[in-house]
């Protein structure tokens, strides 16, 4: 079945955004409070206070991927309809993601910083570069396969449980973000679907546009210019004025005549 032939419900988008939202909020107040007792945490604690977010986190991974599907189909479909809903219900469903991939990276952040120490504990001589470089490896760090028989400085130990404890559940988190960053440029992709522009419409000029071309080709005023229209009957009602004047001045002036000559009414 292709793409275009799968049905589109997003209809379900709202409920599964806010389905998603009561997990998110779940899980930001467990990490609140796993990362205020990053200090004095046992490792027992760790791996127990991640089971509950492990789950919600599953739950999202679940409902927000049917979403991500919805707007990738609707992506690739040409029902216009379709894509003005999608990007109004892509507006909250963003926002979820985002809270989301805000409260992931606190606590990436928070528990990187506790690696730091953990493995300065481990090997004192280590440089900021090589915490990093550690932290950054795909690959588990060679001391998580040293041997617990093994003497070591007083606190080695303990810091290399709690290390790998903490290693093994950012890891898990930082994939988490990382499929978010792929969910947030589905959603942008529907999120900035614009109308399309007819292209008649497009065509079409302000009427004030075209009665400038219009007077620049013929100076007569164009229909419904009102302006010189003005101008121009007043300049024909002052003609008209001068020419009462001129034809009132020659009655007078010929009636005088008559006059002289005695050529008034008998």
């Amino acid at each position: 079945m292709s793409a275009l032939e799968i049905p589109i419900d997003l209809s379900s988008i709202p409920q599964a955004t806010k389905d998603i939202n009561l997990r998110i909020t779940s899980i930001a107040k467990i990490y609140k409070d796993i990362l205020s007792k990053l200090d004095d945490c046992q490792i027992e604690e760790i791996e127990e206070a991640h089971r509950e977010p492990d789950v919600f986190a599953t739950e999202i991974s679940t409902i927000g991927g049917g979403v991500i599907q919805i707007f990738q189909i609707v992506n690739e479909n040409p029902d216009l309809e379709k894509k003005r809903q999608a990007k109004v219900h892509g507006g909250d469903f963003e926002m979820a993601l985002k809270r989301y991939q805000g409260i992931l990276g606190q606590y990436i952040k928070k528990t990187n910083e506790r690696l730091g120490i953990n493995y300065k504990v481990i090997n004192p001589e280590a440089t900021e570069t090589d915490i990093e470089e550690v932290r950054n490896s795909d690959e588990a760090p060679l001391f998580f396969s040293a041997p617990e028989s093994q003497p070591r400085p007083d606190g080695w130990h303990a810091a290399r449980k709690e290390y790998m404890a903490r290693y093994t559940e950012t890891k898990k988190v930082e994939e988490r973000s990382a499929e978010l960053k792929g969910w947030l440029g589905a959603v942008s992709e529907v999120r900035s679907y614009a109308e399309p522009v007819d292209d008649k419409l497009a065509n079409v000029q302000p009427i004030d546009t075209k009665i400038a071309e219009v007077k620049a080709i013929d100076p007569r005023p164009a229909e419904g210019d009102k302006s010189e229209e003005l101008e121009i009957t007043k300049e024909n009602s002052e003609t008209a004025r001068d020419a009462g004047k001129v034809k009132r001045r020659s009655f007078k002036w010929l009636n005088s005549m008559k006059s002289k000559l005695g050529l008034g009414k008998s």
